[in-house]
């Protein structure tokens, strides 16, 4: 079964950032139980950070869950997307 393809950019205390790489395969909001899981196990327990998406039309949304079981989709407000096009920026140029 194809997996969202995705590459995990930032993860601090209070949230996880990652991108959709979009290379055919299904999209992260497509595969957003599997995303959450495998985002889980890759840091090491998500607990109470939120994860944040970007998906292929460069828009920011998260990915709600509760202790890594995934709940639903919230989307970003416009002071949310500036702050997470920030936390893109200082990943690319740090």
């Amino acid at each position: 079964m194809l997996k969202a393809d995705f590459s995990v950019v930032c993860v601090t205390d209070m949230l996880v950032l990652i991108v959709d790489n979009d290379r055919g395969g299904p999209s992260v909001t497509n595969d957003a139980a599997n995303v959450i899981e495998r985002v889980d196990a890759v840091v090491g327990g998500l607990a109470r950070r939120r994860v944040y998406y970007r998906d292929s039309d460069w828009r920011f949304d998260e990915l709600v869950h509760e202790n890594g079981q995934f709940k639903g989709f919230q989307r970003c407000t416009d002071d949310q997307q500036d702050f997470l096009n920030d936390v893109m920026a200082s990943q690319v140029s740090g």
